[in-house]
């Protein structure tokens, strides 16, 4: 039985996923940021699931954060906005990826696996300008991480995904 569970984890084409599998790892992410007290849902667009979470980070800047799957790379990449809030409740977004650097991020955002990651462009899905962490590393980052762990699973790929991208913009899941 155990052997059988195991294939049933197995993905296609690890470290990259399908559509199918990046849905299924979702659905069980989500379960897990619950637990973890942070506010996080699926949702869907045109038949493409992506996770959706708000929270306080730091500095009184308030992040919505989506995790969706690259279309190009077959990973997940994690597309965010920031507000600054006042002591007032008066909001003010924040628009430069310098200003996040400047003011909130310092260097978290400038290396990871030796390349910039910190960028801003269109949000594949809402086709707005968000910011987001560029999955140009995050293939070998995951086999990698499998490298080192006995397997990556379904529920494990994304908190191990998200262990690496998420302190960068100040996101940690503590269960």
């Amino acid at each position: 039985m155990q052997n059988l569970m195991a294939q049933n984890n197995d993905f296609n084409n690890f470290p990259l996923l399908s559509q199918n599998e990046f849905n299924d790892c979702c659905r069980l992410f989500v379960g897990r940021l619950h637990r973890a007290g942070l506010s996080a849902s699926i949702c869907v667009l045109d038949e493409k699931s992506y996770v959706e979470i708000s929270t306080v980070v730091q500095h009184f800047v308030y992040f919505t954060a989506h995790i969706v799957l690259s279309a190009v790379y077959s990973v997940p990449v994690l597309y965010f906005q920031a507000i600054r809030l006042d002591e007032e409740g008066n909001s003010t977004p924040i628009t430069k990826v310098s200003e996040l650097q400047d003011q909130f991020l310092a260097t978290r955002a400038t290396a990871l696996h030796g390349s910039t990651v910190l960028t801003q462009g269109e949000h594949p899905l809402t086709g707005l300008p968000w910011f987001f962490i560029h999955p140009c590393n995050t293939a070998e980052i995951m086999r990698d991480l499998n490298f080192n762990m006995t397997r990556v699973s379904f529920e494990s790929y994304l908190p191990l995904w998200f262990g690496v991208v998420g302190p960068i913009v100040g996101f940690a899941i503590v269960d």
